[in-house]
């Protein structure tokens, strides 16, 4: 059993080289934006994991996370020395062996993210036939071994020219023919971790299938977040691009966020309020923006003769944007739950109409078997009776 301490001991060493690598970024070429990515992509994982390894020494997604932080933490930290030292020339020395960490490092962190996609939620294989992944995560450890001694430079540095102080030139084929069998595998091991989490969301039931949820939600999320940087860049819209590029970066952090709360179970049984209020607000940000800049075009155009006509479009949208904010959400809230939700948006219609028959209805008995109906509908218990307390003389 391994011992909580050693989680928070994880923890600050992944917080240490996260800002030895952040001061030394910044000193070096004062890119605080590549500062603020990297605590963004480190912190979440290595507290998630720390955090679920402390509360459940037992279950290996906690050391795994835990694992990723401390990977791109170490990763991040030779990467800042590599800029202070080019920034600085001559102040460090052999900038190729830390680039070889930081290289090894990364090849470390995708191993384990398979590892976790593999083992999510309770940290085990979805059965013991899927020991196979497993032993191609090794054999892809194994060849990022094997390619140590790769000789040439490293694609982050190649303008830099920092080449691998370890590299053989004599074994330069044999080495390129496995980094190419590397890439396959891990194509093929990330296609294996992804149908595992598919299969077992299909199979799963109860509190592993709210676990699950938790867990697709984090990725969609960043999903819709990627997919909206990439289009704004299609596109060539650079604001859009610009303020998406940070929500992408940050959006990273919904994964481990996700692990940890259904690993831990801790507000569990709020995803459902999670992916409606989540709907609901998408869609309502997108018609009341939509909304509005076509009120403010319009506005305009009928403005346009008046002084100060530009300052008028957009008062007069606002305030009709503002009074259409409340029962545009009613409405969208009403679909929300009728189209996705449709067993709870039944069971609302069902507790009202029993509401209204509630204050009409005066027979007892007609009651009993009323509300015997509505708690069968809405609940689905396996048995319902009423009791009914007799009047006293």
């Amino acid at each position: 059993m391994k011992s909580p301490v050693l989680a928070w001991v994880g923890l600050g060493a992944a917080l240490a080289l996260v800002a030895v690598g952040g001061v030394l970024t910044a000193v070096g070429n004062g890119d605080l934006t590549e500062v603020a990515s990297g605590v963004v992509l480190v912190v979440p994982f290595a507290a998630v994991g720390a955090l679920v390894a402390a509360r459940q020494p037992g279950n290996a997604i906690g050391w795994l996370l835990l694992g990723i932080g401390l990977c791109l933490a170490l990763a991040g930290a030779c990467d800042g020395v590599i800029q202070y030292g080019l920034d600085h020339p001559g102040s460090v020395p052999g900038p190729g062996f830390f680039a070889l960490v930081s290289a090894s490092a990364f090849a470390l962190f995708f191993a384990l993210f398979f590892l976790v996609l593999l083992l999510l939620p309770n940290g085990s294989l979805l059965t013991r036939r899927w020991r196979f992944a497993t032993r191609g995560v090794a054999l892809l450890l194994a060849l990022d071994l094997c390619l140590v001694v790769r000789s040439g430079t490293f694609d982050e540095w190649d303008k830099q020219g920092i080449r691998n102080p370890l590299g053989v030139a004599a074994l330069e084929r044999v080495t390129e023919a496995l980094f190419q069998t590397s890439i396959v595998l891990s194509f093929m091991l990330l296609l294996a971790s992804l149908g595992s989490v598919v299969i077992r969301f299909r199979r799963s039931r109860g509190i592993e299938r709210l676990q699950l949820r938790w867990i697709a939600t984090a990725v969609a999320a960043t999903g819709v977040i990627w997919i909206t940087l990439i289009v704004a860049i299609t596109l060539g819209n650079s604001r859009i691009a610009d303020f998406s590029w940070g929500a992408a970066i940050l959006s990273i952090s919904f994964i481990p966020t996700g692990i940890g709360i259904a690993v831990t179970r801790y507000r569990l049984y709020e995803i459902d309020r999670v992916i409606s209020r989540t709907l609901v607000y998408a869609a309502l940000t997108l018609v009341l923006g939509a909304s509005y800049v076509g009120l403010v075009l319009a506005g305009q155009a009928l403005f346009s003769s008046f002084a100060g006509g530009s300052n008028l479009a957009i008062a007069a949208s606002t305030l009709v944007v503002a009074a259409l904010f409340l029962p545009l959400r009613s409405r969208v809230q009403h679909f929300v739950d009728r189209r996705f939700y449709r067993r709870r948006y039944d069971a609302q219609r069902t507790l009202e109409g029993f509401g209204a028959r509630l204050r009409e209805q005066v027979d007892l008995e007609t009651l009993r078997s009323d509300l015997g109906i509505v708690v069968d509908d809405t609940m689905q218990p396996a048995h319902v009776s009423v009791w009914l307390r007799e009047r006293q003389a």
